[in-house]
């Protein structure tokens, strides 16, 4: 059945004779539940509603307002859930603007002008007057970091939100500006990827005069590429010396600090001093003072909120059949929505904005490692996302007991701290699917915090699928794939991957097991085209990624170092695609051969994951029978498939033809080939068009229902 349609079914599917309960902000928690009488919290309305049957029909409706969770977060179980037949809804009323939030609202009249001559010395004299200071009550106030590649996923700090809108913390260089570049690394620290876990913090050189204006502050950290340019980092200062110009920071970097390359660059954050743009804000962790520089006049200021809230503002562990409709989760330190277990909740037609982590979780995550490690093996954590990815590269088949049909609908997601849907579900032993899904959902600005596979939906498990999504304003990946038989289509994709190098828009890789996903019928377009980037891709199968198709798919300008990049894997599909406006259409590589050989070696990386799955016999060896003999097919020699494909005004088409590579049947054109309106970028092709006598066997691509619908 349509994913839609049967959505829709589920708020149409209660009769006249459901038992509705109210909650309105302005309710009471003692009164009846009724329209006229409604509830003030949740909280109340799920009671209510236990006491009822299990199978009746079972209605919340929120009244207008806001629904504050900064101290006690909801967790819904087995004992709310509904039935296919009857699911439990929880909605906004008719046209009422609903608000789930994890903060605390600051009294704006509590808020003065600095008057302080400590803290006036300290802030930059052209901001001085602007700046207005707050004394927080005991909250606890959390750490900026670490964070970044590799590290667990953790709540923000508190963040500040003004008339709906997060504030930026205090940095320098200002927001939309390049970093600093490193200029001399006198100590690297420890590297954890080379096995030194020490702890051993980094120290470099400043190549500017600015931190000689920072003695006095205490909380520094900073943030960047400080090594690979795929590698993003949050660390805390440990030290400014100012006698030889240099940092030491508290934490090591994965890969140790170094200088030399374009985007190794460093940006300071969490300043006093630095609060000289609107927008930008400090918190004193020890004298509890909070500091802004509103983002608009102060007099038109209607809200001043700072979130508290670090669990995720709803959990629903081992529930089933449940909707949650035409809400805003916003303004917490965690997460929105965390699912667990259970089977066919729907999470539709919602806003998540102003998140310090996703939007959305559907399985479980794992423990927080200790070290700062590439791979680990930590235990699951319920409620929390944690080290997962990490855990993910060592423990390939961990189950995260992400359900079953769960689905996300509709929704709005913007100005996330760490990316937007983590989509876990199903067993990779079994190959059994989950069917959990991402649908007609517009996400944005979803790497406030984090920059690197932190991406828009990390998608992993078995059977899991993206459809009619709009991506785009990230500076990183857009879809990091882990796991078998996913399905990517008609989505819309653009202007991500705009800092850094050697990423992709969409990445999987370093484990052949991880065959039968499916890239189809989508447009992605503008990727990794910016100043800050380097060599970007918009589909990167990284160090042997083996038996993935794309097909149907329409790119344009994608990608400064190419469109697909296929490091040394096989068995993978590249056909009947559009390439518009490209520079490279497809690289190549036999790394397996050369620098990358190391994972083919006996007891290596390769013969660890394909045992995990054990895939030389069944479901494996039958779902996907080039599996079965994979060490014995050369896998040292790539073997994939470029066909049926369109170039149009692409500067290169191949970068490498093995013999192996299935090359044939393409067509490379520098005029029009028939699009239906090239000028107003209406890719689809004309049922005259040259390339369906150029090509044979070539199929329409389906242009005009890429992206959301409406």
């Amino acid at each position: 059945m349509n994913i839609l349609k049967f959505s829709a079914l589920y708020l149409l599917a209660l009769p006249l004779s459901a038992a509705v309960v109210f909650v309105s902000p302005q309710g009471n928690d003692k009164g009846k539940g009724s329209s006229r009488s409604p509830f003030k919290t949740i909280k109340r309305a799920q009671m209510a509603l236990r006491t009822l049957p299990k199978g009746s029909s079972k209605k919340v409706i929120l009244k207008a307002g806001t629904y504050r969770l900064y101290k006690n977060a909801l967790v819904f179980g087995k004992n709310d859930s509904g039935t296919r037949k009857n699911p439990v809804v929880y909605k906004a009323d008719k046209g009422a603007k609903v608000y789930i939030s994890g903060a605390v609202s600051l009294s704006k009249k509590r808020f003065s002008t600095v008057k302080n001559p400590k803290v006036l010395s300290r802030l930059r004299p052209e901001a001085a007057d602007k700046i207005y200071a707050f004394k927080l009550p005991k909250f606890k106030i959390g750490d900026f970091g670490p964070r970044g590649f590799s590290r667990p996923y953790i709540p923000s700090s508190n963040e500040l939100i003004i008339n709906g809108k997060a504030q930026d913390i205090s940095r320098w260089p200002n927001k939309g500006k390049h970093g600093v570049q490193i200029k001399k690394v006198i100590d690297k620290g420890s590297v954890p990827r080379g096995g030194d876990f020490s702890n051993r913090g980094g120290t470099f050189e400043w190549n500017s005069d600015r931190p000689s204006q920072w003695n006095h502050a205490t909380d520094v950290y900073l943030t960047g590429f400080f090594n690979n340019g795929y590698a993003d980092d949050t660390v805390q200062v440990s030290k400014i010396n100012q006698e030889n110009k240099s940092f030491t920071t508290a934490q090591p970097h994965l890969y140790g600090f170094t200088a030399g390359r374009p985007w190794n660059r460093w940006t300071a954050l969490n300043l006093l001093e630095e609060i000289d743009q609107p927008g930008e804000y400090f918190l004193d962790k020890t004298s509890q003072m909070l500091y802004t520089y509103p983002s608009l006049d102060f007099k038109a200021i209607e809200s001043i909120e700072l979130s508290l809230q670090e669990k995720p503002l709803i959990s629903l562990i081992d529930a089933s059949y449940m909707v949650f409709s035409g809400l805003t989760f916003q303004n917490s330190r965690g997460m929105g929505v965390y699912i667990e277990g259970g089977k066919s909740t729907r999470i539709m037609s919602s806003t998540f904005r102003n998140l310090g982590m996703v939007a959305v979780n559907i399985g479980q995550g794992t423990k927080p490692g200790k070290d700062l490690r590439h791979d680990t093996n930590d235990p699951a954590l319920s409620g929390g996302i944690g080290s997962l990815y990490t855990t993910l590269y060592n423990n390939t088949t961990f189950d995260r007991r992400g359900g079953f049909d769960h689905g996300v609908i509709n929704c709005k997601m913007y100005d996330l701290g760490a990316g937007g849907v983590t989509l876990g579900g199903g067993d990779r032993k079994t190959l059994k699917p989950a069917g959990n899904f991402v649908h007609n959902c517009e996400i944005f600005r979803y790497n406030r915090l984090e920059r690197t596979y932190k991406s828009a939906i990390n998608i992993d498990g078995v059977g899991n699928k993206i459809s009619h999504c709009l991506i785009y304003d990230a500076p990183g990946n857009a879809i990091l794939l882990h796991g078998n038989n996913h399905i990517i289509e008609y989505n819309d994709i653009h202007d991500v991957m705009l800092d850094g190098d050697d990423q992709g828009a969409y990445y999987l890789g370093r484990d052949p097991s991880e065959f039968g996903n499916i890239t189809r019928f989508n447009y992605f377009h503008d990727i990794g085209i910016s100043p800050t980037t380097h060599s970007t891709w918009t589909i990167y199968y990284d160090d042997g990624a083996c038996g993935n198709q794309a097909y149907g798919n329409v790119f344009q300008r994608a990608g400064k170092g190419g469109v697909f990049l296929i490091g040394g894997g096989s068995y993978n599909k590249v056909i009947n695609n559009i390439f518009i406006d490209c520079g490279l259409a497809v690289h190549i590589d036999n790394r397996n051969a050369g620098w990358g050989g190391s994972v083919l070696k006996a007891g290596g990386l390769f013969q660890t994951r394909l045992a995990a799955v054990n895939y030389s016999k069944p479901p494996y060896s039958t779902a996907y029978p080039e599996l079965k003999d994979f060490f014995n097919d050369s896998p040292r020699v790539p073997k994939n498939e470029v066909t049926r494909n369109v170039f149009y005004n692409c500067n290169r088409i191949l970068s490498r033809n093995f013999k192996t590579t299935l090359f044939e049947n393409n067509f490379q054109t520098k005029t029009d080939p028939g699009f239906v309106n090239l000028n107003d970028k209406n890719f689809a092709l004309k049922k005259s068009s040259v390339v369906y006598k150029k090509i044979k066997g070539f199929k329409p691509v389906p242009f005009s229902k890429m992206g959301l619908l409406k």
